[in-house]
């Protein structure tokens, strides 16, 4: 369910969780 989070960056007020979402979805692609 975090695939779909990443490619849709909601504009979230804790920047921190973006930068994280970001991350995983780089690391889930990575994977793939």
């Amino acid at each position: 369910a975090y695939i779909p989070i990443c490619i849709v960056p909601l504009p979230t007020m804790d920047e921190w969780k973006t930068w994280t979402l970001e991350t995983v979805c780089h690391l889930h692609r990575t994977n793939r």
